[in-house]
């Protein structure tokens, strides 16, 4: 889900291509990096997976938005964020 100024602006499925070898996290990690290079980097992205970098991707993305927050999904949050029961 896509969510700005509290709004939903839709959603989207990604499969990223990958080799078999490569663990949740090392993909995940790769995703972000890539997804966000080319789009506007929201204040607050949430995380369904803790990964290993996360101080350097958070670096990196803050280097092109400003102050940003990565968090773990916490699910009553999310939950109430996205309308489900």
């Amino acid at each position: 889900f896509f969510y700005r100024s509290k709004q939903n602006w839709g959603n989207q499925s990604y499969f990223p291509l990958h080799d078999k070898s490569l663990s949740a996290e090392e993909v995940l990690t790769s995703f972000i990096t890539q997804f966000y290079e080319n789009k506007n980097v929201p204040a607050e992205i949430l995380l369904n997976k803790k990964i290993k970098d996360l101080g350097i991707i958070k670096t990196a993305l803050e280097d092109i938005k400003g102050l940003i927050r990565l968090r773990f999904r916490d699910v009553g949050r999310s939950r109430n964020i996205l309308g489900s029961r």
